[in-house]
């Protein structure tokens, strides 16, 4: 099923104190096919397992995409992981996704 999202991007700015502050600012709006492929909860050493879920979305080719943005779709904050371009066809990209949970 097709659902609109909206592609963020993390904008960083000085504060007046010399520190800095990030926010998220709309990139696009994007009509993504979101398939939901697993999730897991992996533990390393003697920590606390975190739950991950993993996830692709097929939308038209965007150029501002790219690794470190936030897809926003049906209520959900994904990170992209990575971006594939022309793929699975000329004109399309697929977004990996993760979130944790």
């Amino acid at each position: 099923m097709r659902v609109l999202a909206t592609l963020q991007a993390a904008v960083e700015t000085e504060t007046q104190f010399g520190g800095r502050t990030r926010t998220w600012s709309d990139v696009a709006d994007l009509w993504v096919e979101l398939t939901v492929r697993g999730a897991a909860e992996p533990a390393e050493g003697g920590l606390r397992p975190v739950f991950t879920e993993d996830a692709v979305a097929v939308s038209h080719d965007e150029p501002l995409a790219e690794q470190g943005q936030i897809l926003l779709a049906g209520g959900d904050s994904w990170r992209v992981v990575r971006v594939v371009r022309a793929a699975p066809k000329m004109g399309r990209m697929t977004l990996h996704l993760d979130r944790v949970t």
